[in-house]
């Protein structure tokens, strides 16, 4: 019976040595912060602004489109100061509406840009 203790073979490598053909790098390849850039935080931009949104324009458009893809659910559209209501009741019927033949808007691309204004 043959007991061979098992043996560890590490090899110790030092920074400008080679393992086989390759070099090994005297710099580590994880970046390191230094300390003056982990101390400075990043500077922001200016927050940009859109100018007055009219809410009720956009409400009533959107009620329009509504009526015309022929929403099933078109008489329980939510007053137009429920602002909120009126953009839950767009987006959860938004896969009903139908692009109607005889109307040259794109009813369903035009209520999705209102939802997403909103």
């Amino acid at each position: 019976m043959n007991l061979r203790t098992p043996t560890s073979s590490v090899r110790v490598v030092t920074a400008g040595s080679q393992i086989g053909n390759r070099p090994v790098a005297k710099t580590s390849s994880v970046m390191r912060k230094t300390a003056k850039s982990a101390g400075t935080p990043r500077s922001k931009r200016p927050p940009i602004r859109l100018g007055e949104i009219k809410t009720g324009r956009i409400v009533n458009r959107l009620r329009e489109l509504h009526e015309l893809g022929g929403d099933p659910a078109y008489e329980r559209f939510p007053a137009s100061e429920e602002l909120f209501l009126v953009l839950e009741h767009a987006q959860t019927r938004a896969g009903k509406l139908k692009q109607p033949k005889d109307s040259l808007v794109n009813v369903v691309g035009e209520a999705a840009v209102l939802r997403a204004k909103l």
